[in-house]
Formats: C-alpha cells, sequence, structure tokens
C-alpha cells in the first residue's frame, strides 16, 4: 500500500533535510577550522613571539639530543619540521635587519 503524502508533510521534509545539510556542512566547515589551526596571519605579534621561542627551545632540545641523528637528514629535519620554517624565515629575517641596522649605524 502507498502512502499519500500531503503538500504540508512534503514541505516539512524538504525543510529538514535543508536544515540537516546546513549544520553538517556548518560542523564540517568548523571541524576542518580547528584542525588546521590558526594561520600565521591571524596570530598577534605576542603569539608569533612565543612561537618562535619555542620553535628555537625546542630546536636547541632537539640538538643537544644525543639519541636524534645529526647526519645531513636529521638536521633538515630538526629545521623544518611542522611550522618551523616560517618561524626561522622570520628570525633569520630579524637578525639580517638587526646586522643592517648595526652596519650602518657604524
Amino acid at each position: 500500500m502507498k502512502t499519500v503524502r500531503s503538500d504540508v508533510e512534503e514541505n516539512a521534509i524538504k525543510n529538514e533535510n535543508k536544515l540537516l545539510n546546513y549544520y553538517t556542512d556548518k560542523a564540517n566547515y568548523d571541524q576542518e577550522q580547528a584542525e588546521t589551526g590558526k594561520r600565521i596571519v591571524h596570530l598577534s605579534l605576542l603569539e608569533i613571539a612565543q612561537n618562535i621561542s619555542t620553535t628555537i627551545i625546542a630546536i636547541i632540545n632537539e640538538l643537544v639530543d644525543p639519541t636524534v641523528k645529526k647526519d645531513t637528514n636529521g638536521l633538515l629535519e630538526i629545521f623544518f619540521k611542522g611550522d618551523r620554517m616560517i618561524y626561522i624565515g622570520i628570525t633569520a629575517l630579524l637578525v639580517a635587519l638587526g646586522l643592517y641596522f648595526i652596519d650602518i649605524s657604524s
């Protein structure tokens, strides 16, 4: 026996499906944003400075650790792991600017 649905029931089902799709998409977007973390352009200067500090400390700890391989590939892995490249680049830029200002002032 076939069930006959009224127009009201059909509209209610369509609205429920629209809401379900909306909240599913919203939850997926929120989860994706949480997984990717904050991008560097959205960080404050204080957070960038803290990340630079923790990155440098982590690099020094890994360089001192005797269990880590110190060959070329091991060193590259230490310096370029995760988002360390960004903070190493910022640090190198700041050091270069500091040396430049020291050079032109003397």
